[in-house]
């Protein structure tokens, strides 16, 4: 869904300061913000995203090696349609880059891990 950035910092300083002031449970079950039902959802939804995008950060980068392209869902991507195996199968954000990392790389390398954040080998791969 859409979430307006404002709304996520208020839920993220509410937590914080539950927390900070030991507010038991916390502030999606006290009497005062309980009530903001769609805030505390889209909040979950965020920071599941947000996790989730932290440990599989191949499912929502361009394989290509030069390309900086990240996105909040994979389906944005493109994936290769070669013969690869899925953990292994990159996916690109344009033709442009397929075609430069097959030329580059894939192609010389065969099916290849796909590179993490940090350039290194990752052996998640993209699964659907």
């Amino acid at each position: 869904g859409l979430w307006s950035r404002a709304a996520l910092l208020v839920a993220k300083h509410l937590v914080e300061l539950a927390k900070q002031y030991d507010v038991r449970p916390g502030p999606r079950s006290d009497r005062r913000f309980g009530g903001f039902g769609k805030l505390w959802g889209a909040y979950a939804a965020h920071r599941k995203l947000v996790s989730t995008i932290r440990d599989n950060p191949n499912l929502f980068g361009c394989a290509a090696e030069d390309c900086d392209v990240r996105v909040l869902e994979k389906r944005e991507l493109k994936r290769c349609g070669g013969s690869c195996p899925p953990e292994t199968k990159p996916s690109y954000c344009s033709r442009e880059c397929q075609r430069r990392d097959w030329k580059s790389r894939h192609k010389a390398e065969g099916c290849v891990p796909i590179h993490d954040l940090d350039g290194d080998v990752g052996a998640s791969g993209i699964g659907e």
